[in-house]
Formats: C-alpha cells, structure tokens, sequence
C-alpha cells in the first residue's frame, strides 16, 4: 500500500523491519543466552530486548518467530548428526549429499508448506556444512561447539573465511554503530526505494515520456532496493558479530562501482562468491587446465565461469524447489546466461587498452545494462 507521496506506510515499515530483526537476531541472541562468557544481566537484556521486538512484530502483523525457533531446535539436532556422521564420509560429494539431504530435504518435506525460516536457515547450513568437512576434515581441527557456531550463528559461508576473534574481548562502539547503519539502510530500501520501484513500475512506461528512460529508472531503482536491503541486513549482522567479539569479512564490496559483470560478481554476495570460486571454480578450473592440450587458459577460464555462475543458479533452484515442490529452475538458466555475458564481456574488453576514460566509461555502461537486467528479471 503506497501512501500519498508514493513511500511506505508507516506502519509498513516498522512490521518490515521489526520482522527482519526478529528473524535475523535469534542466532544471535540465543548463542548469548547459553554461552557462559557472558554476564546474567547481558543475558537478560539480549533476551528482553528480542522479546519485545518480538511483541511488537507480532501486534504490528504476522510473525515467523514460532516457526524460526522450532527450526532451529531442528538444525541444532541435524548440525550434531552432521558433525558425528563426518568422520565417516571420505567423498566430497557423498558429503554434500548428505548436507542437502539433512538441511534442506529433509526439513522442506517434514512441514509443507516449508517456512520461509526453515528454508533459509536450511540452505544456508548447507552450505556451511559443506565447507566445515572440507577444510576440517582432521580430527584435532573440529569440536561440536565450533561447529554449531559456524553453522548457526556465524553468517560467512566459507569456513577458511570465517573471520577472527577480536584481540579485546570487550565490545567497542563499532559494532552497535554498524549495526545501527544497517537497521537505517534498510529501513531505506522498505519505506522509500521498494515503494518508489512499486509505484513506478504500477504506472507504466507512460510515466515518462521516453519509455526506454522509464525502464532504466525501474531497473536502476529495482537495483538500488534490493542492494539496500541485502547491504543493511549483512551490516546487521556484522555488527552483532563485532558485538560479541568476532570480525567478519564484508559481504558486499560497493558492487554498484563495479565496471563489468565479472567485477560485479566479486563485489555482490562475497559470502556465496567465496563458496562457489572455493569449492566450484578453482577445482574446476584446474582440473580443466590440466586436460588442456594447450597453455592457453582462456577455454578452460570461460568453462569455468560459465560452470559456476550455472552452479549457483542451481544452489538457487534448489530452494525454489524446496518451497513449492516442482522442478523448476529458472535460475540455472538465467546464471548460465550471466556466465555468457561475463565471458563475452572480458572478451570484447580484453581488445581494448586500459585508461581511465575506459574505466569510467565501462562503469556507467555496466550500470546502464544492470539496471535494464533489473528491469527484465524483476518488473
């Protein structure tokens, strides 16, 4: 519902972001509640403090809260089956099965229609799982707690990228500051840039008079909305982490400075990026060079891109499928796509010298084109 001057109601808005604090905060606040380092009266005020932005998210409108503690109880029981079923697997990829199967098959098919908090908490400890048996494969690097962490608690998916333990195990002022900025950031994308895509895209090319500058104002305000939301959610995080003593990497690297659709990809979504070029790319990349015939990396380069970005299309089908029960993968498609023009892209660059006219110019026409995919993919 779009109010007078075309922004959020403000009752809208304040569901929408206490919905998101209290499906973002519950790791969080439950890891401080059982975790003996920390004083009775942090305790008490972490969990006050969720309980009444629980409260408040549910008189403001419906609330996941129930669902998303059950989930939880779930994961925490299929993260110990994981960690003793661990030493038994040799296989990468029996592993990966059997971290599908344990959270996201078998959570999907206990409750349908699978909440939301299910399939998001799900895939992402698929993932995390995943690289937990890779990289501490010895038995001397792994223990329960450790594992749990990251599975649950720790929003980077790639555990050699997992972050550090602050020097000082007394909380600064950056954290509360950073996470303050992401509650604002968001805030911004859910009370004035999703409204203003909303009600552009409602009022037709005819809201201007040139339609292809209509498309590119939808797609360039889509893009900015969904960068805001998925920037101040990650701030969110990293800031509650800081709070509790751990640095983590950026989960977004200024991506709307990128200048082609390869530098994008490096700058969006560090967390699945360093997954996939970890555990897709690289190995994949290898293996290709060493078949190679020839010293010539640019085939095998391409394959790879192309491979991967068609990877992560898939992880995405996948909790498409885990919601709605058909076999449907539009992402995989639409990654390979983008794989395409990446390749095509470095290319057609690749012909050209490097100046900082060029830089500039490929940035603008990235942004361009970005917010006309925008428009296609999400209008």
């Amino acid at each position: 519902m779009l109010g007078l001057s075309g922004l959020a109601e403000p009752s809208e808005v304040f569901h929408g972001i206490l919905g998101i604090l209290s499906f973002r905060l519950f790791p969080f606040v439950a890891y401080v509640s059982i975790k003996g380092r920390y004083r009775w009266f942090t305790r008490c005020f972490a969990v006050l403090g969720y309980v009444a932005i629980v409260v408040l998210a549910a008189r403001t409108g419906p609330s996941s809260v129930p669902w998303l503690a059950l989930s939880y109880v779930y994961f925490c029981g299929a993260g110990w089956a994981a960690y003793e079923l661990l030493p038994h697997v040799r296989s990468r990829m029996v592993w990966f099965l059997a971290s599908a199967l344990l959270f996201l098959v078998v959570p999907s098919a206990l409750v349908r229609p699978p909440p939301m908090s299910f399939l998001a908490v799900g895939w992402e400890a698929m993932l995390k799982a995943y690289s937990y048996g890779v990289e501490a494969r010895r038995p001397e690097d792994r223990t329960l707690p450790d594992f749990l962490f990251f599975l649950l608690v720790n929003p980077v998916l790639a555990y050699r990228r997992r972050g550090r333990p602050l020097p000082s195990s007394r909380p600064g002022p950056e954290g509360v500051v950073r996470f303050v900025w992401g509650v604002l950031v968001t805030l911004c994308a859910i009370g004035v840039l999703q409204p203003l895509h909303a009600q552009a895209a409602h009022r037709g090319p005819r809201a201007l008079v040139v339609p292809w500058l209509f498309l590119l104002v939808v797609g360039a305000l889509r893009l900015l909305g969904e960068y805001a939301v998925q920037s101040g959610v990650a701030s969110i995080k990293i800031g509650v982490m800081r709070q509790l003593g751990y640095e983590v990497p950026e989960r977004f690297h200024y991506p709307l400075f990128a200048r082609s659709p390869a530098d994008f990809w490096r700058r969006w979504n560090t967390y699945v990026g360093d997954w996939a070029r970890t555990y897709v790319f690289l190995p994949l990349m290898l293996g290709l060079s060493r078949r190679a015939r020839t010293r010539d990396r640019r085939l095998p380069y391409a394959a790879s891109i192309i491979v991967t970005l068609g990877a992560v299309g898939l992880l995405h089908d996948a909790y498409i499928v885990a919601a709605d029960g058909r076999l449907r993968f539009p992402g995989t498609l639409w990654f390979v796509a983008v794989g395409v023009v990446v390749v095509a892209w470095e290319a057609v660059g690749s012909l050209f010298g490097e100046s900082r006219v060029r830089t500039w110019l490929e940035r603008v026409l990235f942004l361009v084109v970005a917010s006309y995919a925008a428009t296609y993919l999400w209008w």
